[in-house]
């Protein structure tokens, strides 16, 4: 049980979550939060699925990349949808907020992680389903989304 987080772009949102958490949920607050910086994709892709959770922190992103990735490595993702991510953002696949809902996005990580400890079958469901969201993209996909958007190309 690990909650795993890029917090680059929201630091300051990803530090308050953090304190939010540790003062509400004073029962998990031995469940480590493992901060990615400066790691290559490979490791990345290793705490993804070492991790319970994936805390989304994007800002203003076109599409939301690391959301997509959490998924498929079968991470609960919960966060901020940075507005890219509302393309494939659904109750059923994570549990998504503005970036100013702060102690919401706290209580959603401790609802995940008292869900996954007890077995919930809706942590189990959401799980599947944001592993079948991130299958559904691909760079076949996003070839024939281009090319259909812009035209054949010559």
């Amino acid at each position: 049980m690990q909650i795993a987080l890029i917090p680059r772009k929201l630091p300051r949102e990803a530090a308050a979550i953090h304190s939010v958490f540790g003062l509400k949920y004073r029962e998990l607050k031995s469940v480590p939060w493992q901060i990615i910086e400066n790691r290559s994709e490979r490791e990345t892709a290793e705490i993804f699925g070492g991790s319970a959770i994936v805390l989304s922190l994007p800002f203003l992103e076109s599409f939301g990349l690391v959301p997509l990735e959490a998924m498929a490595s079968g991470a609960v993702v919960i966060g901020f949808h940075g507005h890219g991510a509302l393309e494939y953002a659904t109750d059923e696949n994570g549990f998504w907020f503005a970036s100013d809902h702060i102690e919401e996005t706290a209580d959603a990580i401790a609802r995940a992680l008292i869900g996954i400890e007890r077995g919930d079958p809706a942590i189990k469901r959401m799980r599947e389903t944001g592993a079948a969201t991130a299958a559904a993209y691909s760079k076949k996909r996003t070839r024939d989304a281009l090319r259909d958007f812009y035209g054949e190309m010559k």
